[in-house]
């Protein structure tokens, strides 16, 4: 495991000036590719698509306050969903997300946020309501996409067994706890690599980091004050499990370039193609 290298074909979206490293971080993903598309299947029934991230200078970081403030001023409405985004190749993760729509109907990100990009990818939950306690918002859902087809086959096998409400239970409490159930019932398959592990360990450390904070004005705050002690715990484990799948995803792309040769570590973009 896995099958082949993760970034195979990924390099083609590096933009100018970056390097084969600036792959190892969480971003929106430069390419729907097949794994990340069943992912978006695991978390929702409708497609994603990508949507441009245009905050206004003073927008909120709350997404339901950013959104309010545009329809308050703008009008329009408001669409709930995820914002999905990956470390390409190794694991994937959906945070509810909200985003205004024109009364034309084009979707625009208006929440503030720390990076750069120009686009987020969306994935509809046009189900659930636009306004709600803040509390009550889903956890982020996580999801490794660093696999192999006998791995998948397994996994799919083991969850169709499941009786419907079997099924049922199963998937709400594996997104309570921030995972798909793809992702909830892998480690009890003993099917997972050296890597495999090490992924679900650290993505087992940023989910229960996701259910002890919620979005807020000037950013993410604690539930709970009092558990301050253990955030800081787990904030340093998941560094350490993190930098685990680091070092070797930096072996991966070292390898990787090496054999596509040896020249200047930046790439030519092209346009975004589903694969």
């Amino acid at each position: 495991m896995p099958n082949q290298n993760p970034y195979d074909g990924l390099l083609r979206h590096l933009k100018p000036g970056q390097s084969i490293f600036d792959l190892i971080a969480e971003i929106t993903p430069p390419r729907l590719s097949s794994p990340l598309g069943s992912f978006c299947r695991n978390v929702g029934k409708e497609r994603p698509e990508y949507v441009r991230s245009e905050p206004p200078w003073d927008s909120e970081r709350c997404p339901m306050a950013a959104v309010a403030n545009r329809v308050s001023s703008r009008g329009g409405s408001s669409l709930c969903g995820w914002k999905v985004k990956c470390v390409p190749g190794l694991w994937a993760t959906a945070e509810y997300h909200v985003v205004w729509v024109s009364d034309a109907n084009v979707l625009l990100d208006v929440t503030r946020k720390e990076d750069d990009e120009e686009e987020i990818l969306f994935l509809p939950d046009s189900g659930r309501p636009t306004s709600f306690d803040i509390l009550q918002r889903p956890t982020t859902l996580h999801e490794r996409l660093l696999t192999d087809d006998a791995e998948i086959e397994i996994t799919e096998a083991f969850i169709a067994s499941f009786e419907p409400k079997v099924l049922a239970g199963a998937d709400g409490h594996a997104r309570s706890e921030g995972f798909t159930l793809v992702q909830a019932v892998r480690p009890h398959l003993n099917f997972r690599g050296t890597i495999g592990r090490s992924i679900d360990n650290h993505l087992a450390e940023a989910a229960a980091l996701a259910r002890m904070t919620v979005p807020w004005k000037a950013g993410p705050v604690l539930r709970d004050p009092t558990k301050q002690a253990e955030y800081d715990e787990r904030c340093a484990s998941a560094a350490r499990t993190r930098k685990a799948v680091v070092d070797w995803a930096k072996t991966q792309l070292r390898q990787h370039h090496h054999q596509h040769g040896a020249g200047a570590p930046t790439f030519r973009p092209k346009s975004r193609r589903t694969t």
